[in-house]
């Protein structure tokens, strides 16, 4: 041990083989030399000595945890984590182990008892931030993020400079729709981003979503100093900035996207920010080839589950009756009100929420990704729902209802009434209507060629990529429109439609009615919802930071020739346009 602690690491290895030759099954030799041979980088013979040390004692915590830590350092989690268990058991306070157990479990999707080992651990260094991020990321997965954000901060509070910590919690705030608290987290300390080009790309981003335009812009030319082929900082500028001052960066998004080094998601990225800057230029055929380029690489990556989607809309028609809702039904009354602004996506659903938020009574929440989370979307892993909806308990109502109650007070700053603009809310009106009967919900429209048109140019990565092709749109545009029809019928007096082109052509009536229909005395400020500085995180940022202008009304004709097929398949499924 001493020729291994002076770093005599073959010495050691020496001096072990000679005392293995007097005692080959000596436990001790066994396993300190595996933990030299380790060192050595000669990890499999290693991992033999450390086998030879258990088949003569297997009660050695320390083995199973070096013999663990081996093979977690070898990617192989599956040989390493019956050891930690092991070791464990025998040692159920040792930090270290539970450390291990915990890395282990979360890459075997083991997320709760991997948060219990890395509390035992934690309890046991109050002062370990890698410990603290640790638990952080593993709520974060399991989709804890409350409990997150304050491992986050914990960490962030005893090492104010951790890259890594300061970086998992902005993101994990803008993922949250919090913005300006993500905002306010950067700019607490700029020069702490330490040239860390994720970071910055992140700061900028926050600028664009809180409508400071020129710190957008510079932010990302910040970026692409350090970073000049920066997909995301190089698309973002050919979206935003003026065509004049762009310069080589058309051309330099184009090369990027060429690249066969270039990620998917990047190439989708910086199609659709092609796109738009042709669009704008009214070179709407190049303009119309980017959005299809991007939306191919979509839709291969992401199947439309049609039937699916169907039978997902049909369950939720044959759950949700009238004499279903009214056995469930909780009483009225909550604190903060909830206003759920719904619709397809791309219909509106930014502006009503701009126009509301403007009320000294109204904070406006984003898309609370809450109902949608928990339910899920129609396809993937809860397509269980609503068919379970019927066993929920009273008392399990109860608590779903707090829990979304909870979240929409984060947003609420002292307002009674908090909006909810999740588009896909659409999808649970049902459950909603059961657990906040008092709620006002307002349903987005807006002429469906437009309303299409509008999807296909934008990278909408929600709902299994329905908006990648015309006939995937018109089938979705289909299935929500028989849904909301059925929810109007059930909550007639609950559900506002609004059309995204009379609130276009007459604004001021229009808001008085949506005012009216929430319960909220009219105020100047709705109608002047573009002065609102707050922050926005969807593609409608820039426009509701204008006053209504009506250029988006009847865009399709911009697109007619290749909106043809759409528009037959759309009349096909009874939908005007």
């Amino acid at each position: 041990m001493q020729a291994f602690r002076a770093g005599d690491v073959g010495g050691a290895c020496e001096i072990y083989r000679a005392l293995l030759e007097r005692d080959p099954e000596h436990p001790d030799a066994l396993h300190h030399y595996g933990i030299a041979l380790n060192r050595q980088g000669r990890k499999q013979q290693a991992i033999r000595m450390m086998r030879r040390s258990l088949r003569v004692r297997d009660d050695q915590a320390s083995v199973h945890l070096n013999l663990g830590r081996i093979h977690f350092s070898l990617k192989q989690v599956d040989e390493a984590l019956p050891h930690v268990r092991r070791a464990a058991e025998l040692a159920p306070d040792d930090a270290d182990i539970a450390i291990l157990l915990g890395r282990c479990l979360i890459l075997r999707n083991g997320l709760t008892p991997a948060i219990e080992a890395l509390l035992r651990a934690a309890a046991a260094r109050p002062d370990d931030v890698e410990l603290q991020i640790r638990l952080a990321d593993a709520h974060d997965k399991r989709g804890d993020f409350e409990d997150a954000l304050s491992w986050y901060e914990m960490a962030l509070a005893r090492d104010p400079g951790n890259v890594r910590a300061r970086k998992a919690y902005v993101l994990l705030l803008r993922r949250l729709n919090r913005s300006a608290d993500a905002l306010r987290e950067l700019e607490r300390d700029p020069q702490g981003l330490h040239g860390d080009v994720e970071l910055r790309q992140a700061l900028a981003a926050l600028y664009e979503e809180s409508g400071r335009r020129d710190e957008a812009i510079a932010g990302y030319r910040k970026v692409l100093e350090t970073a000049p082929r920066h997909p995301l900082a190089v698309g973002s500028l050919v979206r935003l900035e003026e065509s004049s001052l762009l310069g080589d960066l058309p051309a330099r998004a184009e090369s990027i996207f060429l690249d066969p080094a270039s990620s998917d998601f990047d190439r989708v990225f910086l199609g659709y920010a092609l796109g738009k800057h042709f669009d704008r230029e009214g070179q709407y055929e190049r303009a119309f080839g980017w959005f299809s380029r991007a939306n191919e690489i979509q839709a291969r990556a992401d199947a439309y589950p049609e039937e699916t989607i169907a039978a997902f809309v049909s369950a939720q028609i044959g759950t949700y009756t009238s004499g279903f809702l009214e056995s469930r039904r909780m009483p009225a009354g909550s604190e903060p009100q909830p206003i759920f602004i719904v619709g397809m996506p791309r219909s509106g659903t930014t502006l009503v929420e701009q126009i509301l938020a403007s009320h000294s009574q109204v904070a406006g929440g984003g898309e609370i990704n809450y109902f949608v989370g928990r339910f899920g979307v129609g396809a993937g892993p809860r397509t269980e729902w609503p068919h379970e909806a019927g066993t929920r308990t009273r008392s399990e109502w109860q608590e779903i209802r707090e829990q979304y109650l909870g979240l929409l007070a984060r947003f609420a700053a002292g307002r009674p009434r908090v909006t909810d603009k999740m588009p896909f809310n659409f999808l649970h009106l049902g459950t909603i209507n059961l657990m906040f009967p008092e709620a006002r919900i307002i349903w987005c429209r807006r002429n469906a060629l437009d309303n299409g048109l509008s999807c296909f140019m934008e990278n909408l990565t929600d709902a299994f990529s329905f908006s990648t092709g015309f006939p995937r749109i018109a089938h979705y545009f289909a299935q929500h429109e028989r849904l909301m029809r059925h929810w109007q019928s059930l909550m007639p007096e609950s559900l506002l439609a609004v059309q995204y082109e009379s609130l276009v052509e007459d604004l001021e009536s229009e808001v008085g009615r949506l005012l009216e229909f929430a319960g909220l005395a009219a105020e100047p400020a709705c109608v002047r919802f573009h002065t609102n500085a707050r922050a926005i995180s969807t593609p409608s940022n820039w426009q509701v930071r204008q006053p209504i202008y009506r250029t988006s009304c009847g865009r399709w004709r911009n697109y007619e020739p290749y909106l043809r097929e759409f528009a037959s398949d759309l009349r096909a499924r009874g939908i005007a346009c």
